[in-house]
């Protein structure tokens, strides 16, 4: 089956199912061609058949009517004919089956008697129900005379059904010519342009809108094709826009998504950079911390798969701090890469050189044992051996190296780590070169940050001891001041003397508050002196990591205010090495100190390797030569020298100079010739404690120091 809009078109030799009639009817009711023919159609018969109907409906009306009289005056004459004999009623009757409109008649007498005549013979039952005859029944006098008659109207009809006849077909030919022309006229003036119409909606719906609908007429259709043309020409101009736009829009998508591919690829470079950037040393190139702990991570768990072993060194420049104070970071950061790439060119490709930060490195060696690991420590060494050329500048560094191996010395890389780092630094403090995991040495060292935390307690608790060595005059036999030495009386082991936990106090930082502790102890132990009448100045040793706390001129100064003090009667000590770390830091410092007026010592002066143009600049109120340069000053014309220079190079300068480890006689006989201000020493005093130091200071002003007697003596 084939279908075409809404036409069907039935094969030959084939039925249409029902279906199929009942819906081709209902489409065809639904049409205009199929209204407006029924339109017709109705209209033609209400006029044409309408008005014949109407006057044989009234003729009908009109014999019924007379016939119904002739009836009532028949039945009148029969009602007579009753009253009177039967030799009377039945000539009557004969008389009116006579008449040819009356088909029968039936009269009830008073007494019950009845007479029935039909014309043409028959019962007279049955053509009293016979519909097409005219029924008259009429009662004389109340229970007298009844009489029934039947008239048949269809005589005095026939003129009147002829004419109908006539009339119909009549309006039958009328309607056979009429309804074609009048369709014939409706589809070509309706119709065919409304198919018009539809074909090029359709055409229109498509897609096609370079075919107008050819209608010229100036009707409501011809306008109607008129606007249906315009709005073609429109929805053209619409697709064209529509057209360009949608090219633009392809254009420019293909544009975006070009600048999406590029923007994409960009972001991947971007991500694989910043990934880059994440996971390497931004200096030397080489992994940081974060990928070192992944892959030392990753070694594990493969170690543990496999049951083999690895191996890492964590390595450290010696002495690399001189470098970058010396020449500048960038030298320094220079001499990272230039190691960074001698320990690349050293391992394997499957062996991982990171940086962990600062000049530290570390090298994980996947398969190795300790000996294997040994082995590349050895080489490391060598590697670093030749000086390094930087722009013409020939420099020399070494390493230590410590070596931890699973899973010997750990089980994660946390421990790994822990074990490599403890073996560098026994390797830095042995200055062995390399040194592999020792675990006494870990317990050492546990031993050593246990120290540190009772350390911190005891300062908690006030349970350390200040001593005091005077410092004594070589000219006028008088004490200028005194050194505040910090002891400390441990429960278990004794005195421990503070060079054993005074550096690993600056190392975990509880130096800050031993620098608190001693610096609120000298402020109350100065006050009671004076309230003895004991008048002096004593000298605190400060730290490098002193110098970098933001908070250490302002706890001065509270020191001060809360006890009352002349800033002249506090001096401060800051090692030559200490200042030289950070000049910078180290010269604002102590020019915001001297502003306070509170005196301000080089302590250890000679090893610090300052330069005369830096010291010209500092602040400082005196010197203290280095011990290792005074107690071989009568055996050692090279030391003597020295001092010499240091003493006459501080009185150039208009600093007073301390000359510290005078054990004996010769030594201060010495100092007393090359021109120094101060000493002091065994030969002078052991440290004192706070209530020996006002008997002590009597004795030297009335003379009877034992070091006087020596002096004299010597």
């Amino acid at each position: 089956m084939r279908m075409s809009g809404t036409d069907l078109r039935i094969p030959r030799g084939r039925a249409i199912p029902p279906g199929n009639r009942r819906r081709r009817g209902a489409v065809w009711r639904r049409s205009l061609g199929g209204r407006f023919l029924l339109l017709v159609i109705a209209v033609l018969v209400l006029a044409l058949v309408g008005p014949a109907s109407w006057r044989y409906a009234w003729d009908a009306s009109r014999v019924n009517g007379e016939l119904t009289g002739k009836g009532l005056r028949l039945a009148a004459v029969a009602a007579r004919a009753a009253t009177a004999t039967d030799a009377e009623l039945d000539p009557t009757l004969d008389v009116l089956l006579a008449d040819g409109e009356v088909a029968y008649v039936r009269v009830v007498a008073g007494d019950g008697r009845v007479m029935d005549r039909v014309a043409g013979g028959g019962d007279v039952s049955r053509r009293r129900r016979m519909p097409d005859l005219v029924h008259v029944r009429h009662q004389f006098g109340p229970g007298l005379v009844r009489v029934e008659l039947g008239l048949d109207p269809r005589p005095r009809l026939a003129a009147a059904a002829a004419e109908f006849q006539g009339q119909l077909l009549y309006a039958g030919l009328a309607m056979a010519v009429i309804i074609p022309l009048l369709v014939l006229v409706y589809y070509r003036q309706v119709l065919r342009p409304l198919g018009l119409l539809i074909a090029g909606y359709r055409r229109v719906a498509r897609g096609n809108l370079d075919e107008p609908v050819h209608i010229h007429r100036r009707d409501e259709l011809g306008r109607l094709a008129q606007a249906f043309n315009r709005m073609m020409v429109r929805l053209r101009r619409v697709q064209r826009d529509k057209d360009r736009a949608l090219a633009e829009l392809r254009e420019l998508n293909r544009h975006l998504e070009a600048r999406v591919a590029d923007r994409t690829r960009r972001l991947e470079e971007l991500n694989r950079d910043l990934e880059h950037q994440a996971l390497h040393d931004a200096l030397t190139g080489l992994p940081n911390r974060t990928l070192i702990q992944e892959r030392l991570q990753q070694s594990v768990l493969e170690a543990k798969r496999h049951r083999r072993n690895f191996s890492v060194l964590m390595m450290d420049l010696d002495r690399f701090k001189d470098v970058n104070d010396t020449l500048g970071h960038d030298w320094g950061d220079r001499l990272l890469v230039e190691v960074a790439h001698r320990l690349q060119a050293l391992v394997r490709e499957a062996d991982t050189v990171g940086r962990l930060g600062g000049d530290e490195f570390l090298v994980i060696l996947p398969e190795a044992d300790t000996e294997g690991a040994v082995q590349v420590a050895r080489k490391v060494l060598e590697a670093l051996e030749p000086a390094f050329n930087l722009e013409g500048m020939q420099l020399a560094v070494s390493a230590s190296i410590g070596i931890a191996s699973f899973p010997e010395h750990g089980f994660s890389p946390s421990t790994l780590l822990k074990s490599a780092d403890v073996a560098m630094y026994g390797a830095k403090h042995a200055r062995e070169g390399w040194r592999v995991y020792q675990f006494d040495s870990d317990r050492n060292d546990r031993d050593r940050l246990g120290l540190m935390s009772e350390l911190r307690e005891a300062i908690r608790r006030d349970a350390l001891q200040l001593v005091y060595q005077p410092k004594v005059s070589l000219e006028g036999d008088a004490v200028v001041g005194l050194e505040a030495l910090v002891r400390w009386p441990h429960p278990r082991r004794g005195m421990i003397p503070p060079d054993e936990f005074i550096g690993l106090a600056e190392q975990t930082g509880v130096v800050r508050p031993l620098t608190a502790w001693v610096l609120e102890t000298v402020g109350l132990q100065i006050h009671q002196w004076r309230g003895l009448g004991v008048d002096t100045s004593v000298a605190v040793n400060l730290s490098v990591y002193n110098l970098q706390d933001a908070g250490l001129i302002e706890h001065v100064g509270q020191v001060l205010e809360t006890y009352d003090l002349h800033p002249g009667q506090l001096t401060l000590e800051i090692t030559e090495s200490a200042i030289m770390q950070d000049p910078k830091q180290a010269r604002e410092v102590l020019v915001r100190l001297e502003a306070m007026g509170v005196r301000l010592s080089i302590d250890d002066f000679g090893t610090g390797y300052s330069s005369l143009s830096y010291l010209k600049r500092l602040p400082v109120d005196e010197l203290k030569i280095d011990r290792s340069f005074v107690m071989d000053m009568p055996s050692n014309r090279d030391d003597a020298a020295i001092v010499h220079s240091i003493i006459n190079l501080a009185h150039n300068l208009g600093v007073e100079v301390i000359a510290e480890g005078v054990e004996d006689a010769a030594v201060m006989n010495l100092l007393l010739m090359l021109g120094c201000d101060y000493v002091q020493g065994y030969h002078v005093s052991r440290p004192l404690p706070p209530g020996a130091v006002p008997a002590f200071m009597q004795a030297v002003a009335s003379g009877s120091a034992d070091y006087l007697l020596a002096r004299a003596s010597a």
